[in-house]
């Protein structure tokens, strides 16, 4: 017994040498072949410095201003390579893509059975048979078809605006953006009203915050996997062994497990999908019609195939080929969750980003609103699909932005499937890419001659480096779903700006303080000033229109009087300093000095013909007077109006040198 007993503990403690010989040896991987690094840490590599920080791009950074465009980290025992060498890039995403065509993901996003898995964690052919089945319902025809469900999500949030304003009070427009997004992919994912933009309690919402929140990088078992690889097969088959249970006792016991699934978000949100997705079946099966949606393209798509295969199955000895455009059920059902969660707080961040710089950047905001008025609205008040994809100074806008404030930084990652050599580095089967996307997007040779600090959409008009754009990743596997973002973020964009101007609240500096978990994202942006996002009033006046009818170009009133005084209020609302302030009361004081001129010319010539003169007593006395004081009120309304022209002219000057 004595004997069994020291055999065991020899062969635990040369077990235990062993795996700390090869935790050495790992950890001299980037020391072998002369690149620079922080040192890592026994077991964990990098690791408890990755998990602790709160701005993980950031410290990128930071890191390659010291080790230089290329240097090594541990994920755990994996060796990565911080990349902002843009040369070396191109050689990973886009000469050598077939080596690093796998995106580097956390093995719970990934299932033993290779069609469980949606196309953001899918490799090789799954991901290429994925990729060429939905990537046509991205195309141009299917977003047009859209277009008119987004367009009354984003009446809602006009309305929600109409009565915050009223409030005159600062608010966070950062949760009506993410109400809003999540509206428009209920609306465009499955055909859904859900209202969630009046209910603040919405389930979908409140669970699709939850799960990207749950930055996967960080649960207990994908770091256990990091830092001991060789448990990831056996925890692997522990989590599908969990789910097949799961799916068990739902089936025989639902109503006792549903508290379970509802604690997990991912997984409440995956078992509606299959609600949804039966009912649809049921439905097709029954002969109805659904509107298009992505949901309802996929499932055409699966049908369609499936119906290919059937038809020629007895002709085609392998139906490897046909299964290249088949999409499977459960496939459906985990694209439509990645879609959700990808596309609610990205374009919700990537809209709070822009209506940052727009409230703060007063003359880039004038360009936008010039772009927007030149487009040709129909009688509902909206764009064409065509008119919104072609404003190209709001392209370049969105760029620049992005470009500043990227999101979602650590998607990017690439993981190389066969050892190779890039720019005279040797890339071992294994190792990660991971470039640093802020170094990128910040640098001078990449983004000059301007100041890459500075805010210029313009840049974007020359051709730089495939490399040197990275916000929507790069290569084959980048961003799906881009033609789509652009498509909302446009169209919400330019009906913002169409109807109102951003004005800066007095928090928004402190608001816009970013984190970053999966998603780099604002704080509590964006909290707007008193006025809040105001009537367009410094642009209310086209040139034309200005010396034609005095009228707002939002607004239409009755009389002239009505619209002299809804130019006071508003000249009022706007004043944001002292000098504004008294801009405003001599402009009034003026303004009541001609309306009593023009009051008692008017009484006079009443008096005159109420007590009959003579020189009225003929009908061309009567016009004559009539004229005259036709010309003297016209005069005096001319008068009011360059009064307010030049009056508008100096406040908005005074706005963008005080604001």
């Amino acid at each position: 017994m004595m004997v069994l007993t020291y055999g065991l503990l020899t062969i635990i403690v040369a077990l235990i040498l062993v795996y700390i010989w090869s935790l050495k040896s790992c950890y001299d991987y980037f020391k072998q072949r002369g690149l620079p690094g922080p040192l890592p840490a026994f077991f964990f590599g990098h690791y408890r410095i990755l998990w602790s920080l709160p701005d993980l791009s950031e410290q990128y950074r930071r890191w390659t201003q010291r080790y230089g465009s290329i240097y090594g980290l541990f994920e755990g025992t994996r060796p990565m390579y911080v990349v902002s060498d843009v040369e070396f890039l191109h050689e990973v995403y886009i000469n050598q893509f077939a080596l690093f065509n796998e995106r580097s993901v956390p093995f719970l996003m990934k299932t033993v059975r290779g069609h469980q898995v949606h196309m953001f964690g899918a490799s090789g052919s799954t991901w290429r048979r994925q990729r060429h089945v939905i990537n046509p319902t991205f195309s141009a025809a299917k977003l047009k078809l859209m277009s008119s469900a987004i367009y009354r999500c984003i009446q809602s949030l006009v309305n929600k605006l109409e009565a915050i304003q009223e409030k005159r009070e600062q608010f966070n427009i950062y949760e009506l953006y993410r109400r809003l997004t999540m509206d428009v992919i209920c609306h465009c994912a499955f055909g859904m009203d859900t209202d969630m933009q009046n209910d603040i309690d919405n389930a979908f919402l409140h669970k699709c915050k939850l799960a990207v929140h749950d930055n996967p990088e960080r649960l207990p078992l994908t770091k256990l996997g990091n830092l001991m690889p060789f448990l990831i097969p056996v925890l692997l088959y522990i989590m599908m062994g969990q789910m097949l249970l799961g799916k068990l006792f739902r089936a025989i016991l639902p109503k006792r497990l549903s508290p379970e699934i509802e604690s997990v978000p991912a997984l409440w949100i995956l078992n509606q999908v299959e609600t949804i997705i039966n009912a649809r079946k049921q439905a097709s099966d029954n002969g109805k019609q659904h509107q298009i949606d992505l949901l309802q393209l996929m499932l055409d798509a699966t049908m369609r195939d499936k119906a290919k295969v059937n038809s020629v199955e007895h002709s085609a000895p392998n139906n490897a080929r046909l299964d290249s455009k088949t999409l499977h059920r459960e496939e459906v059902g985990a694209n439509i969750l990645l879609f959700m969660i990808a596309g609610y707080d990205s374009i919700s961040t990537a809209l709070a980003s822009c209506t940052y710089v727009i409230a703060t950047n007063s003359n880039v905001q004038r360009k936008l609103q010039a772009e927007v008025d030149e487009q040709e609205w129909n009688e509902d008040g909206q764009l064409s699909y065509d008119a919104v994809m072609d404003m190209n100074y709001m392209d370049m806008f969105i760029r620049e932005v992005l470009r500043m404030y990227p999101i979602a930084t650590t998607a990017t990652k690439r993981e190389c499937n066969t050892t190779t050599t890039i720019c005279g580095h040797e890339i071992q089967k294994g190792a990660l890419i991971q470039p640093d996307i802020l170094s990128i997007h910040y640098d001078q040779n990449l983004w000059g001659p301007e100041d890459p600090y500075e805010f210029v959409p313009e840049r974007h008009y020359a051709k730089r480096h495939l490399m040197a754009y990275m916000s929507f990743g790069a290569g084959s596997r980048g961003c799906l779903g881009i033609r789509f973002a652009f498509m909302e973020l446009k169209m919400v964009l330019s009906q913002l700006l169409h109807q109102y101007t951003v004005l800066p609240g007095e928090d928004i500096e402190k608001g816009f303080q970013h984190r970053e978990t999966f998603l780099i994202q604002p704080d509590a942006v964006l909290t707007l000033s008193v006025t809040g996002i105001m009537r367009n009033i410094s642009r209310a006046f086209d040139l034309t229109e200005r010396l034609g009818s005095l009228s707002l170009k939002h607004e239409t009133y009755t009389t002239e009087m009505d619209d002299v005084f809804g130019l006071l209020s508003s000249l009022v609302m706007t004043s944001r300093s002292l000098v504004a302030l008294v801009c405003s009361l001599t402009f009034i004081l003026i303004v009541v000095t001609i309306m009593i001129n023009v009051t008692c010319g008017c009484q006079a010539i009443y008096q005159i013909i109420s007590d009959g003169n003579d020189q009225f007593c003929s009908f061309r006395g009567f016009l004559l007077h009539a004229a005259t004081g036709l010309l003297y009120h016209t005069l005096c309304v001319q008068a009011l109006r360059s009064l307010i022209v030049v009056v508008f002219s100096a406040q908005r000057s005074l706005q963008s040198l005080l604001w």
